[in-house]
């Protein structure tokens, strides 16, 4: 099919939302997702950083637009227990409130997560200090040379959080799927964590780039 020029299709044709403007919030199924990551701890060039091995979402849009930042997001059914200000069905913020997740995808239990909260947290977790490093990976459709290969660091801004409580920590990883998490599954439980933060992002930096004539 022809595509018509840039200068053809400007003059009427709709610009991307802004999320400044906040509209995507009228419609929560286009902003609102869950997701399950795994995140290890390493250095790059002697200095602390952070990675995803894994994560999952329930939401295709939010899948794609990891992909664009170098998250190896993956589709899952991912579900967790949500604090409200009344009624039985709800676990309360104070000692002895318990917080459970659970991630399945293809029909396998990825993960299952249990959080017994025992006294608000002086520190936090600390695996979220570091920045996050990406790898950018799209193959090539002709040839064996990759058309995007890069090393990443995202362009968050903007953070806010809540209390953090902190308490004993469960996890049990699904050892019959199709990725091998036994082989990073945790030797020593330290902590485990309940709180809510947020953040924006925007753009990233370009930390390596594979040279395609190298």
């Amino acid at each position: 099919m022809p595509r018509a020029h840039d200068d053809e299709l400007s003059p009427d044709w709709p610009k991307p939302p802004d999320s400044d403007d906040a509209r995507e919030l009228l419609d929560p199924i286009q902003s609102q997702y869950k997701e399950f990551i795994i995140i290890v701890g390493c250095k790059y060039q002697g200095q602390p950083a952070s990675r995803c091995v894994y994560i999952w979402v329930d939401k295709d849009f939010a899948m794609y637009r990891g992909w664009i930042q170098g998250f190896p997001k993956k589709l899952a059914s991912i579900h967790m227990s949500r604090t409200y200000p009344v009624g039985r069905a709800t676990p309360r913020l104070e000692a002895g409130s318990k917080f459970a997740g659970s991630c399945t995808a293809g029909s396998r239990e990825v993960a299952h997560a249990i959080v017994t909260l025992r006294q608000v947290s002086k520190t936090g977790p600390t695996l979220h200090g570091p920045p996050m490093h990406n790898t950018r990976h799209f193959p090539a459709l002709n040839g064996t040379v990759p058309d995007v290969f890069e090393l990443v660091r995202g362009g968050a801004y903007d953070f806010g959080g809540t209390e953090v409580w902190e308490g004993d920590g469960e996890i049990t990883l699904g050892s019959n799927t199709i990725e091998n998490l036994q082989a990073i599954a945790p030797r020593e439980m330290l902590k485990g964590y309940r709180l809510t933060f947020a953040y924006s992002t925007k753009g990233g930096q370009v930390l390596a780039k594979h040279d395609p004539n190298g």
